[in-house]
């Protein structure tokens, strides 16, 4: 994701550079507000303003809020400001049921409602990364949701695997969205991780045992790559060293999962955790599904 640099911070390292804010800071809210006020109203044929009422009917019902009369356009839409403007929680949660409740298309019609254009999500994004956001719009076939910012290369790497037909890319998927979305599932993120990682690697490691888990394996993929079971795709040919990094990365995020079990030292795993678990399996599904490590014929 491209990122934008304040002037006066421009010559200072990116890394620690500048802390992404949550909410709607005020000096994004005009703009913020202007872009999503466009979205309930438009000019019907006569000149007149007119108002998408079931829209922002939609949106009280999704945020749980009040914006007003029932009776009238006009103090519903005046009501949705009073509301966005009053709370800087409100105003994001305001804005997320926007963009979720919607239809994104290429193009539209003035007065077609719940309908937003591609462009105007691009529009959106571009307030949002200048502004410091914490938050940006990810579009995904005609629906639309709000994520945590994350790193391009890291994005990059995920859209590649999430891409692939195989099981492991829903269990990915799975976790990414519940670990970056506004209201996350730590422990589904990081129990879909460990799930990830199992689709990904058992046809290598134990290609006979359907019933395999990550903490089967963990003792299988070491006995193995010892009896020199497994190619690698790097120039070195080193399968030992390749599949130790593996191994160790598998193992640490079975080894770190904090509510495997309602036993004992049982803590939901940490926002931190859960992120490092998504990264984790990124990087361990891509070494296998490449044929980075493959098993041998």
């Amino acid at each position: 994701m491209a990122e934008h640099r304040i002037p006066s911070k421009r010559k200072v390292p990116l890394a620690g550079n500048e802390a992404l804010y949550d909410g709607v800071p005020k000096w994004m809210e005009s703009s913020i507000w202007n872009w999503l006020g466009s979205k309930f109203k438009y000019t019907d044929h006569n000149g007149k303003t007119k108002y998408h009422n079931n829209y922002l009917h939609e949106v009280e019902l999704h945020c749980r809020l009040t914006f007003g009369s029932n009776s009238e356009d006009y103090p519903l839409y005046s009501g949705l400001y009073k509301v966005f403007a009053a709370n800087t929680d409100h105003a994001l949660d305001i804005l997320q049921a926007t963009v979720e409740i919607a239809e994104i298309k290429d193009r539209k019609n003035a007065w077609e409602s719940k309908v937003i254009v591609r462009s105007d999500i691009d529009r959106l994004n571009d307030i949002l990364i200048k502004g410091g956001s914490k938050w940006h719009v990810v579009i995904e076939d005609s629906n639309a949701r709000v994520e945590s910012r994350v790193d391009s290369t890291t994005i990059n790497a995920y859209k590649h695997l999430i891409n692939d037909n195989s099981d492991f890319s829903k269990h990915l998927k799975t976790a990414w969205e519940d670990c970056f979305g506004r209201n996350p599932d730590l422990s589904g993120a990081y129990t879909n991780a460990i799930k990830a990682v199992e689709a990904a690697t058992w046809k290598v490691i134990t290609p006979n045992n359907m019933k395999a888990t990550l903490g089967t394996m963990l003792n299988d993929f070491e006995a193995q790559t010892k009896a020199g079971k497994f190619n690698v795709g790097f120039k070195d040919k080193d399968a030992i060293t390749t599949s130790d990094t593996a191994h160790s990365l598998m193992q640490r995020l079975w080894k770190s999962q904090t509510d495997r079990h309602a036993t004992g030292n049982y803590t939901n795993p940490s926002q931190l955790e859960a992120e490092s678990a998504v990264y984790i399996a990124i990087t361990i599904c891509q070494m296998f599904s490449s044929g980075l490590i493959a098993r041998k014929a």
